[in-house]
């Protein structure tokens, strides 16, 4: 009976990060309201996330507590098989939830009860009102990588729960929520609110690395080619290879990535596209990379030393 009156399941996965989900599960025990059940999904930390919170505190949440570490990918998806309620909010431990974080989730899933899926980190705030605008709209490198970042999701589970197996599918592909959606959009030809309102604060990093998500990435074609990839060509895919070429750019420090590993993963990804592909939809991004990777270390190696 209790699920009968809630409307939103926050979920947090979290392995071996105590500080983190304390603070996190800390800063929302304040907001919580009857429609609002949270979840916590331990897999199967050194210390028991249980042993982290007074007894008063755990009246108020949920602890699963995995019996084996299963991945991070699959406890992710876990929180999705076992949502109960009609909006799902995934959340990583350590993207600090806003005071007002909750009212504003809720503020939002009642104005958009027939939609499928709502993003907190568009760059514009947009409805897309059918699945071509849809993949349309994730041709845009900033959207696509918007479109699977966790923190800044939410979704109605009601309409994509028959697609989970989707998600499943495809767990190693580290977009294996947006192959969810999308195929979910297609089929459905669903509507989707895109919004530049963040009720978190993103971590300065995330814990993926990135060289390993372009190797993955390509899995996310493998998806949609049963119906062919040249109609994707024009829209998802190119979100997907400009996210790419991004990524290389940003050459973040604690990926630790070589500068020659990260020429192959040019090479890798332009091959993947085509060399005349990536220059007609990806033109920026793509003369970017290049400049970066051949001009921005060479004129590294001009400045001059320290004495």
């Amino acid at each position: 009976m209790e699920n009968n009156t809630k409307i939103l399941t926050i979920a947090i996965p979290t392995y071996n990060r105590i500080e983190q989900i304390q603070k996190q599960v800390r800063l929302l025990l304040p907001q919580l309201v009857s429609e609002v059940k949270l979840v916590v999904y331990d897999n199967h930390s050194n210390i028991q996330v249980s042993d982290l919170f007074t007894e008063l505190e755990l009246e108020k949440f949920l602890i699963i507590r995995n019996r084996v570490n299963i991945g991070g990918d699959a406890n992710i998806a876990r929180c999705f098989e076992n949502c109960e309620t009609k909006w799902l909010w995934t959340l990583s431990d350590d993207d600090w939830v806003q005071k007002d974080a909750i009212s504003k989730i809720l503020y939002y899933i009642r104005s958009n009860q027939d939609k499928t899926f709502i993003n907190f980190w568009s760059p514009v705030n947009y409805v897309t009102e059918n699945s071509e605008q849809f993949l349309r709209f994730l041709s845009r490198g900033d959207i696509f990588c918007s479109s699977f970042t966790m923190s800044a999701c939410v979704y109605n589970m009601e309409i994509l729960r028959d697609d989970l197996y989707f998600y499943y599918r495809n767990l190693s592909s580290m977009v294996g929520t947006l192959i969810m959606l999308t195929k979910n959009i297609i089929r459905t030809n669903g509507k989707c609110v895109w919004l530049n309102d963040l009720p978190i604060e993103l971590g300065d990093d995330v814990g993926w690395n990135y060289s390993d998500f372009i190797n993955y990435s390509f899995l996310f074609t493998l998806a949609f080619g049963d119906v062919g990839r040249s109609n994707y060509c024009k829209n998802i895919f190119i979100g997907l290879y400009k996210t790419d070429y991004s990524l290389i750019c940003i050459n973040r420090a604690s990926s630790n990535v070589t500068w020659k590993l990260r020429l192959g993963l040019f090479c890798k990804v332009s091959r993947h596209q085509g060399f005349f592909n990536a220059l007609r939809y990806c033109t920026k991004e793509y003369v970017k990379c290049l400049i970066f990777l051949f001009v921005g270390d060479w004129v590294k190696t001009l400045k001059p030393k320290r004495a």
